[in-house]
C-alpha cells in the first residue's frame, strides 16, 4: 500500500480485523491485528518477597495497595500500607496502620523514619511489592529477615 506494491488477497482479509502501522526507522510497517499480541503486565506468581529491613517487627494482617494519593484515605485501622514510596505529605494517614511494605527506598527513607517513629514493622525496596500483592491479600511482614509472605 504505502510502496504502490498490490497487496495479496489473504494479507487483505487479515487486515479486515484490524491492523496496526509502525513507523520504524522512516520505514512504514503494516501489521495485521492478529500478527500483533500486545499483552500488559501480568501480576507475578510470587508468594515470598524481600526487601530491606526498616524497623524490627512482625505482624499480620490485610495488605492495602495504594497506587495514587486519593486511596490514602481508603486505610482502615490495622491494614499493611504497600506502596510505591512513601513521602511526608502521606504521614497523616499512616497512624493506623500496622506496618509498612514499599517498593523503593532505603535505611534512610520516608517510610523507614515513620515506622521507627510509629514503632511499627517495615520493609522497603522491595521493588515490586505493588504488583505482586493486592489489597485483601492476608500477609506475613516478617520484618525480622526481610520477608513477606502471602498467606491468603
Amino acid at each position: 500500500f504505502f510502496n504502490r506494491n498490490i497487496v495479496k488477497k489473504q494479507e487483505l482479509v487479515k487486515r479486515i480485523k484490524g491492523f496496526h502501522y509502525i513507523f520504524l526507522e522512516g520505514k512504514k510497517i503494516v501489521i495485521p491485528v492478529e500478527d500483533l499480541k500486545i499483552t500488559t503486565a501480568q501480576r507475578p506468581k510470587i508468594s515470598i518477597l524481600k526487601g530491606t529491613i526498616g524497623n524490627r517487627g512482625r505482624v499480620q494482617g490485610v495488605a492495602r495497595v495504594i497506587k495514587t494519593k486519593e486511596e490514602l484515605k481508603e486505610i482502615k485501622k490495622g491494614e499493611i500500607l504497600v506502596i510505591d514510596t512513601v513521602s511526608p505529605d502521606h504521614v497523616k494517614y499512616l497512624h493506623e496502620v500496622s506496618g509498612i511494605v514499599t517498593n523503593a527506598g532505603g535505611i534512610l527513607s520516608h517510610a523507614v523514619l515513620i515506622a521507627r517513629e510509629l514503632n511499627i514493622p517495615c520493609i522497603v525496596g522491595t521493588k515490586n511489592a505493588t504488583l505482586v500483592l493486592k489489597t485483601g491479600h492476608i500477609v506475613d511482614l516478617g520484618a525480622i529477615k526481610g520477608i513477606i509472605q502471602i498467606i491468603k
